[in-house]
């Protein structure tokens, strides 16, 4: 293995040669790139470039190019066709440009206890994660996204949608969640072995139903990808939205289709009370939804079930304790060295949103 520091540019580009390799026609370079810019790091890995053109066991310069990573056959930033319809590109971001670090610190969003939290009762979370909100949601369209999940014990990354509606903090036209719906296009866990929902699973579910009954469980699915793990490379997680249903895929391997019921959701779930999705059969997901990428850790909701075995050792918390996040966190030192660097990282290439025609 050969590491090199190249600290300065020749002609606008990094170059680093060693005539003292050889190479013949048909050799595999195999390589990876960490780059720094104003102090913000970048790492593209499992890069590869095949020797051709020179003459057999001469000394010749390596000049791999550098690609974003890409899977599959992600699509460009162009319009496309689906079902004979038009799909318009209204949202685009392949992270190019350096990001803007003066966020950190402010508040961003006040509700629920966003930016304060007192200790009074216990522990205050001891963990700082972020999420990032489109500005633009679509009704209807695709949505597609490239990214490298997290690896690690307890960490809970997530690709999602909710209503874009008001100020985005009151739910949405029908009411408080999970009345005007959630899209899940991606939830995954990072750990390495914890039974089958580790981190070469993920899931994609809708949420729907009144205030008391969320009807989830007829409108999930998981997949296992095929190769490695999700942490292990870019993959692109793709959803397909129309009034007749959603599509979920896991690179090209599909996740789960979820059509529009005859009867509409309210009284294919068998909700109790009033219709309040009556007017159209696809409502709740018949309004606009805006994505959202966070990463998130633990939690009691269930989404680590109890007595699932994990990896060396067992969940440090129960879904029923009131001081999980004490136990969590005492239990540093069993998850913390599962937890390396920027493979903890939810980790983006693109993302690109088409708003159906």
């Amino acid at each position: 293995m050969n590491i090199v520091s190249i600290l300065l540019h020749t002609g606008g580009k990094w170059v680093h040669e060693n005539r003292n390799v050889k190479i013949n026609n048909g050799d595999i370079v195999y390589y990876w790139v960490y780059m720094i810019v104003n102090g913000l790091g970048r790492q593209v890995t499992d890069q590869r470039w095949t020797a051709s053109g020179g003459s057999s066991g001469s000394s010749q310069p390596v000049q791999p190019v550098v690609q974003q990573p890409q899977t599959g056959s992600s699509t460009s930033g162009k319009d496309e066709v689906w079902n004979g319809r038009t799909l318009k590109l209204v949202v685009e971001d392949t992270f190019d440009e350096q990001l803007n670090t003066e966020m950190y610190g402010a508040c961003t969003n006040s509700a629920v206890y966003g930016c304060l939290r007192e200790g009074n009762n216990g522990y205050l979370n001891p963990i700082l994660s972020s999420k990032l909100r489109s500005r633009k949601g679509i009704q209807y369209g695709k949505v597609e996204i490239v990214a490298k999940m997290p690896r690690g014990d307890w960490i809970w990354p997530a690709l999602w949608m909710l209503p874009n509606y008001g100020d985005r903090n009151s739910g949405g036209i029908y009411g408080g969640w999970p009345r005007s719906g959630e899209i899940d296009i991606m939830e995954s866990r990072g750990n390495r072995n914890y039974g089958n929902l580790g981190v070469e699973y993920m899931g994609s579910t809708l949420h729907w139903g009144t205030q008391y009954v969320n009807k989830y469980s007829l409108t999930t699915a998981n997949k296992k990808v095929k190769s490695k793990t999700l942490a292990d490379g870019y993959h692109r997680y793709t959803l397909y939205w129309d009034q007749n249903g959603m599509d979920f895929y896991l690179d090209d391997d599909h996740v789960a289709k979820f059509a529009t019921p005859n009867q509409g959701f309210f009284r294919w779930g068998n909700l109790p009370g009033n219709n309040i999705w009556a007017h159209a059969n696809n409502a709740p997901f018949d309004q606009e939804f805006y994505l959202i990428m966070n990463v998130a850790v633990g939690g009691t909701n269930g989404f680590f079930p109890d007595n699932v075995e994990n990896a060396g050792y067992s969940k440090p918390w129960s879904n029923q304790d009131t001081n999980a996040p004490e136990k969590f966190w005492r239990a540093k030192n069993l998850w913390q060295p599962t937890w390396q660097g920027d493979d903890a990282a939810m980790q983006v290439d693109s993302v690109r949103m088409w708003q159906l025609q």
